[in-house]
């Protein structure tokens, strides 16, 4: 079964290093940032641009995910 991740601050440092780190173990991701994040550098990633102290933002991030993915696995804050 493929596990899936939700990654903040993934566009870079510890957030894209983890993300990284994911996809090459075969991880789904959703990913997330105040900057874009180029998903197509991941195997099976949605990409979202935005703030996560924005409950509306969460909401609909969570819901994007959930609909393509139908489960979250980890949260890496």
């Amino acid at each position: 079964m493929i596990k899936v991740a939700v990654v903040t601050g993934a566009a870079q440092g510890i957030g894209k290093q983890t993300a990284t780190l994911l996809n090459e173990l075969g991880w789904s991701l959703a990913l997330i940032d105040l900057q874009s994040v180029d998903a197509e550098k991941y195997t099976n990633a949605l990409s979202f641009v935005g703030d996560i102290t924005d409950e509306s933002f969460v909401n609909s991030t969570a819901a994007a995910t959930l609909a393509k993915f139908n489960r979250v696995d980890a949260l890496v804050n």
